[in-house]
């Protein structure tokens, strides 16, 4: 059996450093005999070794690239199917109250789509990976929370003139609706991004003119993108400045509160059963009632404009609340 001559012994000059070096290249500790392999083979075999992982992991991320990619065509379909199938005339009766809510999700998996192919892209990722960027973000959106919620309370003030918190459900979602209203400057975002992608599918055009032997995929994701754009803001635009434009807000407050907040269930003696209330505080003294009786047949009757109209009364009786 060989034993290691500098296991223990340290090397004084040149020679005895070179045997010792060649002594840790060959000398297997697991069978304790000297192997062949020089330093070649050490570095070959770690190569190989390398260049296996290396190819691991470049098949490991086409693969989670192919699936990324194969899950936003999936959606991008599912969302142009929604919108498709909510067309005006549909033969489907029944399907009449949902038509347009199935299209407004539609427009929201659009969207989405969207969002998640420019936050794929590498300018985005490094924007985003920085603390101070998500940090300003945040105060903005907060910020910009906070000022629609006043301004969603100024329109419920604007229309029954009492204190909005007793509105909870139409200011939050008044809220809601300002916040996109506000947002939509950046919109100009999906425009920018828009162009670039219709310069990806103008290059394939010039590629497929030329005939270069060189496949190159369609930019299949480019077009869908660049379609899906043009619906979000065609729709968005449309919602803006016709159905949700500052002077259809008043009537949707309206809408909104006989909806959400008025209540056909309260003990008041001296109020008929079928009248709508409000209560203005906690003990029930002091209620707010309108006598119109507002109906909401669907989803794109709130939304509509040429289909929610309605007349707002100019003032509303609060009375007193007379219990048994």
């Amino acid at each position: 059996m060989n034993e290691r001559k500098y296991r223990y012994k340290k090397a004084k000059n040149t020679k005895e450093h070179i045997e010792a070096i060649y002594e840790d290249l060959t000398y297997s500790s697991k069978e304790n005999y000297y192997t062949n392999k020089t330093l070649k083979d050490y570095l070959s075999d770690i190569l190989s070794i390398l260049k296996s992982n290396e190819k691991a992991d470049e098949q490991k991320k086409r693969r989670e690239e192919f699936l990324i990619n194969s899950s936003l065509k999936l959606l991008a379909l599912i969302s142009f199917c929604m919108i498709c199938s909510a067309r005006e005339g549909n033969e489907w009766s029944w399907f009449s109250n949902y038509q347009y809510l199935v299209k407004l999700f539609g427009i929201i998996l659009s969207f989405i789509y969207i969002g998640i192919s420019i936050e794929r892209t590498s300018f985005f990722k490094t924007v985003w990976k920085f603390g101070f960027t998500k940090f300003i973000i945040s105060i903005a959106i907060s910020a910009l929370i906070i000022f629609c919620t006043s301004k969603a309370s100024e329109f419920i003030n604007i229309v029954f003139h009492v204190d909005a918190s007793v509105f909870p459900y139409t200011r939050a979602y008044m809220t809601g609706l300002l916040v996109f209203q506000y947002t939509s400057p950046f919109f100009i975002i999906i425009i920018f991004f828009s162009l670039l992608h219709s310069l990806n599918i103008w290059q394939y055009i010039q590629y497929l003119r030329k005939k270069i032997d060189n496949y190159e995929e369609p930019p299949i994701l480019s077009i869908i993108f660049l379609v899906l754009s043009i619906i979000v803001l065609s729709f968005s635009y449309h919602w803006l400045t016709y159905d949700f434009s500052e002077t259809e807000y008043p009537y949707k407050v309206y809408k909104l509160a006989h909806n959400l907040d008025f209540n056909p269930m309260h003990p008041c003696t001296n109020i008929d059963e079928n009248t709508k209330v409000i209560f203005l505080d906690s003990q029930y003294s002091k209620v707010l009632i309108d006598e119109n009786s507002v109906q909401t047949r669907n989803f794109e009757s709130f939304v509509n404009k040429d289909k929610s109209y309605l007349s707002i009364p100019k003032k509303f009786n609060i009375v007193s609340c007379k219990l048994d």
